[in-house]
């Protein structure tokens, strides 16, 4: 019935924003979801966390692995409020690496378990629907993709606008593929531009460009320690995992790790402090 998914449906879309391609990894090509939308889109559906939802954590511990590696393991149950009436639990389990093998070796990582209980929330929420259509494969954060088998089948290909149902075109001095967009009267009323495919690179940068000993400065400055600003990075871009805060860096693209610095930056400033450049 519909009614059964009035939540379902309120949280099965996040919105582009909270979205990010996998660039590195056994994950690239894949949607990465920023942990903290979905906190919110749990507290606009059912209030403050603590007082409309809440989560247990039931119990964290690790396994061994390969190559002495050793994954780090969490299972939670989530609850919601109803009128006056709290649900039965809602099981999620999570995991993350606790000891993780690197080109130097092995290192400890004392954000492992918070990654897998962040991890066993999202598996938790997704019984609500919570980021539904990202895991469905039916939304991207541009597009819906149900079309049905012989819809997609019989699609023109090359530019083709599925908005308009119409082909773009690019010819004279035009510098992009675009079609005209016309009114009743069949007035050319403006245009319709294809948009460019984002670039992804082609692999994570293996070496930082971040001066790691400004970085240990700024961190003290602003009185972050590295869980603080591996928590960070793990929040906006969940899938730079590492043992260390250096490894994490190490596997953001070029363009994260400058959003990571325009972040200290922004903290130094605010501080009075000018930021590295």
């Amino acid at each position: 019935m519909a009614e059964h998914l009035e939540i379902y449906d309120a949280l099965k879309q996040p919105p582009r924003e909270a979205l990010r391609t996998i660039q590195g990894g056994r994950l690239a090509g894949k949607t990465d979801i920023n942990p903290q939308w979905r906190y919110k889109a749990m507290t606009e559906q059912f209030g403050v966390c603590g007082i409309g939802w809440k989560y247990e954590i039931v119990r964290v511990f690790s396994e061994p692995a390969s190559e002495s590696q050793v994954f780090a393991f969490a299972e939670v149950h989530l609850f919601i409020k109803q009128g006056d009436k709290w649900s039965d639990p809602i099981p999620g389990y999570g995991g993350s690496m606790l000891v993780e093998k690197e080109r130097a070796g092995l290192h400890s990582s004392d954000e492992g378990y918070k990654m897998a209980i962040t991890d066993a929330l999202s598996t938790a929420m997704k019984m609500l629907g919570v980021a539904a259509d990202i895991y469905a494969g039916l939304w991207d954060g541009t597009k819906y993709r149900d079309a049905p088998q012989d819809e997609k089948k019989d699609k023109p290909k090359g530019h083709w606008c599925s908005i308009h149902q119409t082909p773009f075109f690019k010819k004279g001095k035009m510098k992009a593929y675009a079609h005209p967009i016309k009114d009743a009267s069949g007035i050319t009323s403006g245009w319709c531009n294809e948009e460019e495919p984002e670039e992804i690179p082609s692999e994570v940068p293996s070496e930082s460009n971040i001066d790691m000993d400004w970085l240990k400065e700024s961190l003290a400055t602003i009185e972050w320690t590295n869980a603080d600003a591996s928590i960070w990075i793990y929040n906006r871009f969940e899938y730079a995992k590492g043992a260390t805060l250096k490894a994490m860096i190490q596997n953001l693209t070029q363009e994260h790790q400058k959003e990571f610095v325009k972040e200290i930056q922004t903290r130094l400033e605010a501080k009075g402090i000018e930021g590295w450049k």
